[in-house]
């Protein structure tokens, strides 16, 4: 057909028929790169050096552009003229010398691609044209490229080369450029996300289920915590466990090093560069590879995004939620403001925080914290209270109970007497855990036990930059440090304990605290952060003031001293927590996005369809009231709550 007019008419009578191949963001990508590889080719390439026509003749052939190389020979003879010449010595491109060096290597596990950067192999089109298996290529090199500038990058910075050092921010510079068209087709690919689904909406029939008012919710999750040993880890991991047991569609994203927890929606992407965290030798920060994250993003096309970390890779999150013009949610898990106070003791450095986290948090749907105690400490940090609300506390209570109790898990540690008192303490080793005031108390908790003839050991799980020092002040004082334990083994430990102390004043909630009463313990925190609010005074355990040591000391000498209190405070605490359940406190992070979900669906006009009965469709499984109601309401008793 050479008509356009003809071809208009066939098509608005409706006498056609679809086909060919659906738009996606890889493919508008690699259009992108094609158009731009044949600029380059036609206009750029002739001007370059024997060694830039050279490197460009290899890497447009990848868009099946094909340009007059020169030969080895030459450019090995155009080298040496100019050393014979006396010319200056160019360095090398930091890009170039990487590219060298991992181009073989990834190209080799790509064997269909080298098939097609000869003219001969392109009966099908060029490499570009296989854009999943090109896209996944892209992403390694890019990662592989990435890391070695980062490895040569440090050393520069460590030679004080400052002529190396702007070689490499230029070449990674560079090298991000190049992405750029992957970033740009993965935000214009959605940027009509809104019409589509306003499209299946209104064309399709009631109770189908493809309406978006009709289909269950997807949700992504992103932190910079999993593969750690801490309560934050601990939660998330438990509420994906839950996910995939009641049929959710939860994914958790993250990127580190760290040995995984297993689970089908659980994704890491290998960081470009990871380091250890400063005075955290055991923690990492990582630089995540941005572009395959949003391009898991792209396919998984979550309806709410949920950062429950603002580090490196909840930023990505971030990125994300823009890209796919979906509401964002979080949990303030960590009171980085007070960490910081107690890590560098600047207020400077406190000040910058809070104005990090104000900015960070000032987009969201909803912050949530885990205790009510918090949700004063972000609107101090200036969130509006409407948009901040305390989580229901949950643990896996199954996995925390008194029937794991087993003295016999002493016996791997020689020095533990196997009759002491065992006095618990399990969480982070650090400075802003408040350990400097756990020594004090046990220090002069010992020598009151000694007076009194008691016999009781502290029995620290966890590790952290505080450890070496603590083992020091506390040497003689009978002290075990166990290090990280996991699984069972960290089961037993809880409930094969006596009495556990959490002297953390920074702790939104300290799922600690509910493990150990979960296992049957009487436990005794803080009157500051979050644990109080799961401690029943003089019941489950006691709340004590943060700058008396004499109180810790008498709360804890009285408790090793009388075995029938200990006893009736812990049966006490371990059916206080039964409340505290993970499936209460899932069903309520997943509500609160559900109606985060509704409320963004609400202001952009969309609205629930008759069934045919009368009533208003709802979507399916987990859906909450109805969308035009808000996420959150005051009320006297409770404060603010979730509706």
């Amino acid at each position: 057909m050479t008509d356009p007019a003809e071809f208009f008419r066939l098509a608005m009578t409706g006498r056609c028929q679809a086909g060919g191949l659906g738009g996606h963001s890889a493919l508008l990508a690699h259009q992108l790169t094609t158009v731009g590889a044949h600029y380059y080719a036609d206009r750029v390439a002739s001007r370059q050096g024997t060694r830039g026509k050279y490197v460009a003749s290899k890497l447009l052939r990848f868009a099946g552009v094909d340009t007059p190389a020169p030969s080895k020979v030459r450019v090995l003879a155009s080298t040496a003229r100019r050393k014979l010449l006396g010319r200056r010595k160019q360095k090398s491109s930091p890009l170039l010398e990487a590219l060298r060096e991992t181009l073989g290597p990834v190209l080799a596990r790509y064997p269909e691609l080298s098939e097609r950067l000869s003219p001969e192999g392109r009966a099908d089109g060029s490499a570009l044209a296989d854009h999943d298996r090109m896209a996944a290529f892209a992403d390694e090199l890019t990662a592989a490229l990435a890391r070695r500038l980062g490895g040569s990058g440090w050393r520069a910075v460590c030679r004080r080369d400052r002529s190396g050092l702007a070689d490499h921010l230029a070449s990674y510079a560079l090298l991000t450029a190049v992405q750029l068209p992957s970033v740009f087709s993965l935000f214009y690919q959605n940027k009509e996300r809104e019409f589509v689904e306003r499209f299946e909406h209104e064309t399709s029939a009631p109770g189908e289920g493809v309406s978006v008012m009709e289909r269950p919710m997807r949700v992504s999750l992103f932190t910079d915590t999993l593969g750690d040993v801490n309560g934050v880890s601990r939660f998330i991991t438990d509420i994906a466990r839950r996910a995939r047991g009641s049929g959710r569609d939860l994914q958790i994203i993250t990127s580190t090093r760290m040995e995984m927890p297993e689970g089908e929606n659980l994704y890491n992407f290998e960081p470009i560069y990871a380091a250890a965290m400063p005075k955290y030798d055991n923690l990492e920060v990582v630089l995540p590879p941005i572009i395959p994250m949003l391009r898991h993003l792209d396919r998984h096309q979550p309806d709410c995004i949920h950062i429950s970390t603002p580090g490196p890779v909840g930023m990505v999150g971030f990125l994300a939620a823009r890209m796919l013009r979906i509401p964002v949610l979080g949990v303030y898990h960590t009171d980085f403001p007070s960490y910081i106070d107690n890590l560098f003791e600047d207020r400077a450095f406190t000040v910058a925080s809070e104005k990090f986290m104000r900015l960070f948090y000032k987009p969201f749907a909803a912050v949530f914290t885990r205790s009510e105690d918090y949700v004063d400490s972000l609107v101090r940090l200036g969130m509006p209270r409407e948009r901040c609300c305390a989580l229901m506390p949950g643990f896996e209570s199954g996995s925390f109970h008194p029937r794991f109790r087993d003295t016999s898990v002493w016996e791997q540690f020689p020095a533990v007497d196997p009759d002491s008192t065992k006095v618990l303490y399990v969480g982070r080793v650090s400075v802003e855990k408040n350990l400097p005031f756990l020594s004090k108390v046990w220090r002069q908790t010992q020598h009151r036990l000694k007076e009194q003839g008691l016999n009781a050991e502290l029995m620290v799980i966890g590790d952290g930059p505080y450890r070496e020092r603590m083992a020091t002040e506390l040497r003689g004082q009978r002290v075990h440090f166990l290090g990280f334990r996991r699984g069972e083994e960290l089961s037993r430990m809880y409930a094969s304990s006596d009495l556990f102390v959490f002297p953390s004043v920074t702790d939104t909630l300290g799922q600690v605290v509910m493990e150990s009463q979960g296992s049957g313990l009487p436990v005794l925190v803080t009157d500051q952060g979050g644990p109080k609010e799961v401690v029943e005074e003089g019941q489950t355990g006691y709340v004590l003031p943060t700058g008396s040591p004499h109180a810790w000391v008498e709360r804890i000498v009285g408790l090793v001293a009388d075995p029938e209190r200990r006893r009736r405070m812990g049966s006490a605490a371990h059916m206080s927590m039964q409340k505290y359940t993970l499936s209460n406190s899932f069903e309520h992070f997943w509500e609160a996005h559900e109606r985060a979900w509704r409320e963004h669906l609400a202001a952009r006009g969309f609205e629930a369809r008759d069934d045919g009965g009368g009533r208003p469709r709802r979507r399916g499984a987990g859906s909450g009231p109805d969308a035009t109601g808000g996420l959150f309401e005051e009320d006297d008793v409770h404060g603010t709550r979730l509706v």
